[in-house]
């Protein structure tokens, strides 16, 4: 399992992370777990035929999805990189 600090979040390994989810909190079968927020919120992959694949936000507390964070996953790594490089100076 990688882990790696970003902003108060930890990346996860998405399997590990996302089955127990599934079994636990009912998280919906079309999303693939990628960051999760402590709980608070989790960044996905939606393998849904409607997105396309886009990287969207599971609200764990509301059970919905409130908002697309990218519309695709190189997208949002590109993004989540920048920030990281950004925060860090380079």
């Amino acid at each position: 399992m990688v882990d790696a600090d970003f902003e108060g979040t930890m990346v996860c390994d998405g399997v590990r992370s996302t089955r127990p989810a599934r079994e636990v909190v009912d998280f919906p079968r079309h999303l693939f777990l990628i960051m999760d927020d402590e709980g608070k919120e989790n960044h996905c992959l939606d393998c849904s035929e409607r997105t396309g694949g886009s990287v969207v936000v599971w609200d764990t507390h509301e059970q919905k999805v409130p908002r697309e964070l990218a519309g695709g996953f190189s997208a949002y790594l590109e993004d989540v990189v920048n920030r990281v490089l950004e925060r860090k100076g380079f």
